[in-house]
């Protein structure tokens, strides 16, 4: 090799093993945090405390709804049976070209409301207005098409209630994770937003809108998905939350206090609406200097679907990245900034450094690697460094699947996740590291709903 090449090798490497020493670094101090804070969340969960009525504030539930004939009706009737005094369900059909607004209305007898008139958010026009006959909780807003964010605000200005709890049109909620996340917000009057437990819902028995067998997705490509989850959640939500540097409150689960969603503006044009909500959030308040909380409730889980084919995953992954880097981009003024506390000055810069700009450094040691390989060099240090993280990794999610505790009807499901944690890293993170970098190129597209296949739940 020569002298260029070797130092070039070098530096590449050196640019590497900082990477990683810095992942390992914040990783581990984030684990650790999220054990302590998992364990005292788990406990209280343990302890059975109802919320009692008087305490249960009233909650809307929007849930935009984009072509999603398929799941819709499984979706409500899980709503509806929530085991909470009072609450409504707002389905904003959000300009939907398939049979979504009919299935609807055959199944729980539409009919015509009197416009309340416009809301305080913007959103597109809304074309009709309707009340469920046979379920006065139940009401539905037909607007023209606008994105995701565009239909969350909708649903926010139909909404009637002081809490809002926004749930995606494929999710499964548990008949008690609606009281379960709202309990949050009456044991502490500074929580403002609280996000739930998002599991795979892939291998699950579903009748009638819900889950009476649990189990683990059939595919690998959805196990290393339901292994991914599981780490994001204790090695991040819980363990960033506890330092008050909790990013992300997922559009999938998540509640608010409606005043203060209308006081920030409601849902921004975002491919990551959810995170950029989350920012927004902490930007107003922190430079407000009030006293909040953002959490996330450790008992109150809702199933989603996750994509089991490499292109429904790959649209995904791109349309996530495209989103970070928009939500990141926005709130760049938040960084390093002590004002902005925890959030500016740890968890943004972690972010931007680790998730928006980590794949371009793992898909650079991966060249690395095997162009040492190819051409002959020095290897062994790189294999220790790529031998280092791939322990690191199988630690994380390791440590996930044992502290989850779900029990699983099957003894061979733990199994088959244990080997998705085996794989995980060597095939799965590899092939993330490129769809986001493939995202970082499409930076700037206009965002819009992503079509990604679904499957009939019942």
């Amino acid at each position: 090799m020569n002298d260029l090449w070797t130092q070039a090798v070098m530096v590449m490497g050196l640019v590497v093993l900082a990477y990683y020493f810095v992942t390992l670094a914040v990783n581990l101090a984030v684990l650790w945090a999220s054990l302590g804070l998992l364990g005292r969340k788990m406990r209280v969960a343990s302890a059975h405390l109802d919320l009692p009525e008087e305490r249960a504030e009233a909650v809307s539930v929007p849930v935009p709804a984009f072509n999603e004939e398929v799941t819709i009706l499984d979706t409500v009737r899980a709503l509806l049976r929530q085991d909470y005094p009072r609450f409504e369900v707002i389905v904003v059909n959000d300009g939907s070209a398939d049979g979504t607004l009919e299935l609807l209305r055959q199944e729980f007898g539409l009919r015509p409301l009197d416009p309340a008139g416009e809301g305080p958010l913007p959103c597109g026009q809304v074309r009709g207005l309707f009340i469920s006959e046979s379920c006065r909780d139940l009401i539905v807003v037909d607007k023209e098409n606008g994105g995701k964010a565009d239909a969350l605000n909708a649903g926010l200005n139909a909404a009637r209630y002081p809490l809002v709890c926004c749930v995606d049109a494929d999710g499964l909620l548990e008949p008690d994770a609606l009281k379960k996340l709202a309990c949050q917000f009456a044991r502490d009057d500074r929580v403002v937003a609280a996000g739930g437990v998002v599991r795979p819902l892939n291998g699950c028995q579903v009748e009638n809108g819900g889950v009476v067998q649990a189990g683990v997705p059939p595919t690998l490509t959805g196990r290393v998905q339901a292994v991914e989850y599981l780490r994001a959640f204790l090695s991040g939500r819980f363990g960033w939350e506890k330092g008050s540097g909790l990013l992300i409150v997922s559009g999938a689960f998540g509640m608010f206090r409606r005043d203060v969603l209308l006081e920030a503006g409601g849902y921004a044009d975002s491919l990551g609406e959810d995170m950029e909500l989350t920012l927004r959030l902490h930007h107003r308040l922190l430079g407000e200097k009030r006293l909040y909380r953002v959490i996330t409730a450790v008992a109150a889980l809702c199933r989603t679907q996750v994509p089991e084919t490499l292109r429904g995953l790959r649209t995904q992954r791109v349309r996530w990245h495209r989103g970070l880097d928009q939500a990141l981009w926005r709130h760049r003024g938040m960084v390093l900034r002590p004002r902005y506390g925890t959030v500016g000055m740890a968890a943004l810069p972690v972010f931007w450094f680790i998730e928006l700009l980590g794949p371009v450094i793992e898909l650079t040691g991966y060249g690395m690697l095997a162009a040492l390989l190819l051409l002959g060099g020095p290897t062994t240090a790189a294999l220790l460094v790529f031998a280092m993280a791939y322990l690191h990794g199988l630690t994380q999610s390791l440590t996930a699947l044992v502290t989850e505790g779900r029990v699983y009807p099957s003894p061979d499901d733990p199994l088959r996740l244990a080997g998705a944690c085996l794989l995980e890293p060597l095939l799965y993170r590899p092939l993330l590291a490129l769809r986001r970098c493939q995202a970082l190129v499409t930076m700037g597209r206009r965002a819009r709903w992503s079509a990604i296949s679904r499957k009939r739940l019942s």
